[in-house]
């Protein structure tokens, strides 16, 4: 053991008592934490809380490289360009079963590919459609 290192065998609670809620991880913050370094993790990481039902919201990266974003309504990701303050400058969302939008300009430097469906443009009052 170095100097400094400390080792505890058990559980430990941070604002927390583990023993008494029947808590069954080994390390349970109670309130916010803050890293001045990497955290890591081995087998993924997960935030908030999912239902058996689907209800609720939070993420995981799992230790496959997947990522998994899921909301009672409807899941998003904000971009703030800059640090905008607004409440976002880009957003891609989820806003239906089959669906990812986004609200704001998409800009591709290659192809875009449909399979089994179309393209579709607005712009000007002109209806500009491609495939099916």
């Amino acid at each position: 053991m170095n100097t400094g290192d400390t080792y505890i065998l058990g559980k430990v609670g941070i604002g927390y008592n583990p023993e008494t809620s029947g808590n069954t991880y080994k390390l349970y913050v109670n309130g916010t934490g803050y890293f001045t370094d990497t955290v890591s993790f081995a087998q993924g990481l997960k935030t908030g809380s999912r239902a058996s039902d689907g209800s609720g919201a939070g993420i995981e990266i799992g230790a496959d490289g997947g990522i998994e974003i899921f909301h009672t309504s409807t899941p998003f990701i904000d971009f703030h360009y800059q640090a905008s303050t607004s409440d976002y400058s880009v957003r891609l969302i989820c806003d239906s079963e089959t669906n990812l939008g986004c609200k704001g300009s998409f800009t591709a430097t290659n192809d875009i590919h449909a399979n089994g469906g179309y393209l579709k443009s607005t712009a000007n009052g002109n209806t500009i459609q491609i495939g099916a």
